[in-house]
């Protein structure tokens, strides 16, 4: 079986021990999709239409490539919480990197008064 294919409780494995939905990482990349498949069987059901599933899987990118991994049905809200999770940092820190960023420059125009002001022998203007 392929490293992206195995399910949670077999992909990391250490010492005998499997992981599970209570040993997920707090946040994981990607998201939760369900999908329905073929088996490929000749004579099956799903070979005339009526598809399998729905079968859970989580969608991420790793060094450029969509990579896929199944997601036993009895960890799917585990996961999907982990994944909503890291999203919701995500839009957090980008927002704090904002508000970051407009204080810089705020302390930038603060500096270039100041600065100003030295080279004129002035007061400052009171103006915030």
């Amino acid at each position: 079986m392929a490293v992206g294919k195995r399910c949670f409780r077999r992909s990391e494995r250490r010492g005998g021990e499997t992981k599970s939905a209570e040993t997920l990482p707090k946040t994981l990349k990607g998201t939760v999709h369900r999908q329905w498949v073929r088996c490929g069987k000749p004579n099956c059901k799903c070979a005339h239409g009526e598809l399998h599933g729905p079968y859970y899987y989580r969608f991420w990118r790793e060094n450029g490539r969509l990579r896929k991994q199944y997601i036993p049905a009895s960890e799917v809200e585990a996961v999907q919480a982990a994944c909503e999770e890291r999203q919701l940092l995500k839009r957090t820190r980008r927002t704090h990197v904002q508000g970051l960023r407009e204080i810089r420059e705020l302390l930038r125009e603060v500096d270039r008064e100041l600065a100003n002001l030295k080279q004129k022998g002035g007061q400052p203007s009171g103006k915030t």
